[in-house]
């Protein structure tokens, strides 16, 4: 059994964070997270038995973060229009600093473990429940919005995931607002001139191809 110290745990997370803001998957080792982490390998794998366990790990870890961060800004007084815009540009905000997060999230979602599976649909069911409240305080503040909340949460949320994820960076910084008017308005309502401005992003649907990753493990 192993025992471990939690804030040894969050520092080998954050090492391995800061290497791979910098770097892609396959290009980081365990030796290197070590090192980054001031911890000796072996200390390394009693916290994680592989280079895929510690990233799952640090993508779950990643959306927990964002997950509290958006349920405290939402959970303020105030407008209700206000906290879905603030909502939106925070999770781009998030994802803008770290872009990494998208690429651990697709990689739990095509492997082959049920534990980290749950985990991901965890975090998602929680980020569901988050929208559908705050769609119906639009609705109670008097926003005419659609009679489902469950389908326009699911709406929302999948419209910003296809975004993030398959367009590449830099982001325009008005895409928040372009996806606060898109959900708000729809194809059909007129535009504001300055959600149009800035370069269209290149989209993306295939990720870079990777070497064989056993030799960085």
């Amino acid at each position: 059994m192993r025992t471990c110290d939690p804030k040894r745990g969050l520092q080998i997370l954050a090492a391995a964070a800061q290497l791979f803001s910098k770097r892609r998957y396959h290009e980081v080792r365990m030796d290197d997270i070590a090192a980054q982490a001031k911890v000796a390998k072996g200390t390394l794998y009693r916290y994680y038995h592989d280079k895929e366990e510690l990233y799952i790990a640090l993508a779950i870890h990643g959306m927990e973060r964002l997950f509290e961060e958006s349920r405290d800004k939402l959970a303020d007084p105030g407008d209700p229009d206000e906290k879905l815009r603030e909502f939106i540009t925070h999770v781009v905000r998030f994802y803008e600093l770290h872009p990494y997060f998208l690429e651990l999230i697709q990689r739990i979602e095509t492997s082959n473990s049920t534990v980290s599976l749950n985990a991901l649909n965890t975090m998602r069911s929680q980020f569901y429940h988050l929208v559908i409240d705050l769609i119906k305080q639009l609705h109670r503040s008097g926003k005419p919005l659609a009679r489902r909340p469950e389908w326009a949460a699911l709406a929302l949320l999948g419209m910003i995931r296809g975004i993030l994820r398959f367009t590449a960076q830099p982001w325009p910084s008005h895409l928040p607002k372009w996806i606060y008017h898109q959900f708000m308005n729809g194809l059909g309502a007129p535009i504001e001139d300055d959600v149009l401005e800035g370069h269209v992003p290149e989209v993306r649907f295939l990720p870079t191809a990777e070497p064989n990753e056993a030799a960085a493990s």
